[in-house]
């Protein structure tokens, strides 16, 4: 037999009471575990409050969240009362029991909560005597809110509510923090929204297989497309052909997370071609990997980039051609003095030998003299070049100046290169320096010489070229009006690219040394940009190459504009002249060979070096001279000035200018008192002729005349008597 062991009354009632309690607390459990599972969707907060209330068997839940960092006022987001649902309301944290949970895990009190709040407070109002409360907690340990638990008895059993607390906090903290990470996410499409519709740029939404999701108003409208035809739509982006396989290689790569971009060109509806920058950026877009594609429309920026880069080669060319101005001109002036004494010395072998019967020596110094005037009308040229000025034009046909070039430029090319001219009829004339021109096109034709290594054909070709709207290569500019063409074309090799972006460059050349300097096709740039032309150089490799200078057109009736090409003046061969003179030029040469000129023809010379002595034998004797003639550039000065003080003293002394460039001097005006201005080396023909009229005395008024009316009277005034 088995014994029975007798349990004590006392104990069987404990172990009784003990196996109640925990039927209670797992009965709760349960029903807790099975509340927050069920909570609906989107009535989440209210089915928790609700049910919180039952299992508790408490008179109020609440589930509420803080609105502002300092966790100062909370809002209710769900508040059972009674049994029945509230409003959601706002309050501050201080007036309620829930402020000693901030920045804590859990508050209970069993008994007593209404002695914390004064009598009349709307919290006290309720009779409420017990309470407790659980924060609610993010995945990163923030505290979003509490949810708590209130009744107008005592609560009894501290560890059970806490427990069920916990059970319904995690829940409703999963909710606040799913709805908060919502309510983030609405904000940043409502942002994303509003920038892809306000854009400027076009914006197209494509998914992982290229389709489209969404277009912006930008891109629909410069399309002409509606969004209905474009969403689903497998399209290829909006490119020119040739870069679509380019543009679908950076979207895969922007796919792979990779922002990428391109240039590229977009054709519109209404046929114009635009230059975009093409951007794909990886994008997650309801939680599905995409792709954003922007197209940026650059073309103005690119025409501004380029009109940049070509006015940089502008500066960078007129920086060069002022290098060589500077250059050319030092090496012109110092020239032109020599040649001035060389020409001044035959001159006056040739005035020695005129009339006798040495008539070789008299045609040799008559050659002689003819080569000093060509090399004085080149140097003329390289002074204009060098200085920027115009030089001396007028209404010049281009037909005729190939035609009469022919000859020369034959005997500059090798009989193994044939030269074929010709011209349009019934060409306008241009405004331009037949020496100067004839320089571009001997330079041009020389080049195409060596381009074909002296076998071939050389082309020179004269015609119209009507509205013109190109880029000139020498320059960049853009060009555009009416032109008469000089073509120069070769049938050499062509030109490589790079090697046409630095020709017009002073001494740049492709040439071996020896045979090559690099002044050709700068002088052509300087030459036809002085006369309001351009270069166009069009070449392709084994194809030669073809020179287009463009010269303005004058108008049709400009043509009947008298040639201003005048033959040298030769000296007057009558008798000798009477007077005194006052010579000024630094260069020692040019002095002694003027004044040996100038007494040669019986005149009275002082001859000085420099401004200041001319004006202390001025001050000497002002009245003593008869004329006076002085070099434009001089050290310290110039003759301009030195006329000014001179005019100042004496004002009726008659004043003649000489200068290696026209440009430097003034108008014949008689204001500094100059009456003449000669271009250096001196043509003493011309010098002669105007000093003949300068000194001549002034004729007597005949019977019945008016003083000074008709009299020929010397307009600069009376002179006294040569010293």
């Amino acid at each position: 037999m088995s014994a029975r062991i007798a349990v004590p009354p006392l104990a069987a009632a404990l172990s009784a009471a003990s196996d109640a309690r925990l039927r209670c607390v797992l009965d709760k459990t349960t029903a807790a575990a099975l509340a927050v599972s069920s909570a609906r969707a989107g009535h989440v907060f209210e089915d928790l409050v609700r049910k919180l209330a039952a299992i508790l068997e408490v008179d109020a839940t609440m589930v509420g969240m803080f609105v502002d960092p300092e966790r100062k006022r909370m809002r209710s987001l769900a508040t059972s009362l009674d049994g029945k649902l509230l409003r959601t309301y706002e309050y501050d944290v201080s007036s309620a029991p829930c402020h000693q949970i901030v920045g804590r895990t859990s508050r209970f009190a069993a008994t007593g909560i209404n002695h914390e709040f004064a009598p009349g407070t709307a919290f006290s109002a309720l009779g409420f005597d017990s309470y407790a409360g659980y924060s609610l907690v993010d995945a990163h340990g923030e505290q979003l809110g509490v949810i708590v638990a209130l009744d107008r008895g005592p609560i009894a059993d501290s560890e059970l509510t806490e427990a069920l607390l916990k059970i319904f906090a995690v829940r409703a903290a999963t909710e606040l923090e799913r709805m908060r990470t919502e309510q983030a996410l609405a904000a940043s499409e409502e942002r994303y929204r509003t920038i892809f519709n306000s854009s400027a740029d076009q914006m197209m939404l494509r998914d992982a297989q290229c389709r489209v999701v969404d277009a912006n108003p930008t891109l629909l409208a410069l399309h002409g497309a509606r969004l209905d035809e474009l969403i689903g739509a497998d399209l290829p982006p909006h490119v020119v052909p040739e870069d679509r396989a380019a543009c679908l290689a950076i979207f895969n790569e922007a796919l792979a997370g990779r922002a990428a971009s391109i240039e590229t060109r977009m054709p519109l509806p209404d046929g114009r071609i635009i230059d975009v920058e093409w951007r794909a950026l990886p994008l997650r877009y309801r939680e599905q990997p995409h792709v954003l594609t922007i197209a940026r429309d650059i073309t103005a920026a690119k025409h501004a980039e380029f009109e940049r880069r070509q006015l940089e080669l502008q500066l960078r060319q007129s920086q060069k051609m002022q290098a060589l101005g500077q250059l050319t001109g030092g090496i012109a002036h110092d020239f032109n003095n020599l040649l001035a004494a060389i020409m001044g010395y035959v001159v006056l072998a040739e005035e020695q030998v005129a009339g006798g019967s040495d008539t070789d020596r008299a045609e040799y110094l008559k050659q002689a003299l003819n080569s000093c005037r060509r090399g004085r009308d080149l140097i003329q040229q390289m002074l204009t070049f060098s200085r920027g000025g115009r030089g001396k034009r007028h209404a010049l046909s281009l037909a005729k100046l190939v035609d009469e070039a022919v000859a020369l430029l034959r005997s500059s090319l090798p009989s193994t290169v044939a030269l074929v001219h010709s011209a349009e009829p019934n060409l306008p004339s241009v405004c331009g320096n037949e020496v100067q021109a004839g320089q571009v096109l001997l330079n041009l034709c020389i080049n195409a010489r060596d381009a074909m290594d002296g076998n071939g054909e050389v082309r020179v070709a004269v015609r119209r070229a009507k509205h013109m709207a190109t880029t000139c290569t020498s320059c960049r500019g853009p060009i555009a009006g009416d032109y008469v063409e000089l073509e120069v074309t070769d049938t050499g090799s062509g030109i490589p690219s790079d090697v046409i972006e630095r020709m017009f460059e002073p001494f740049f050349t492709t040439k071996e040394p020896g045979k090559g300097t690099g002044m050709g096709l700068s002088m052509v740039h300087g030459i036809v940009h002085e006369h309001g032309g351009h270069v166009v150089v069009e070449s392709e490799p084994s194809r030669g190459t073809r020179f287009r200078v463009l010269w303005p057109a004058l108008p049709d009736d400009a043509g009947l504009l008298a040639d201003s090409r005048s033959a040298p003046v030769a000296p007057s061969s009558g008798t000798s002249m009477r007077g005194r003179l006052l010579l000024v030029d630094d260069e020692a040469p040019v002095l002694e060979v003027m004044r040996r000129l100038l007494v040669g023809w019986g005149l009275s010379v002082d001859a000085v070096a420099d401004a200041s002595a001319a004006l202390q034998a001025f001050a000497a004797a002002p009245d003593a001279y008869d004329a006076v003639i002085t070099d434009q550039t001089m050290p310290g000065t110039t003759g301009i000035t030195l006329a000014r003080q001179i005019h100042s003293q004496r004002p009726a002394l008659p004043i003649v200018l000489y200068s290696g460039l026209a440009c430097d001097a003034p108008p014949v005006n008689g204001d500094e008192g100059i009456c003449a201005v000669l271009r250096k080396p001196v043509e003493p023909g011309e010098l002669r002729a105007a000093l003949e009229r300068l000194l001549a005395p002034p004729r007597r008024p005949g019977p019945g005349s008016e003083s000074g009316a008709g009299s020929g009277r010397d307009p600069i005034g009376p002179r006294p008597a040569p010293g």
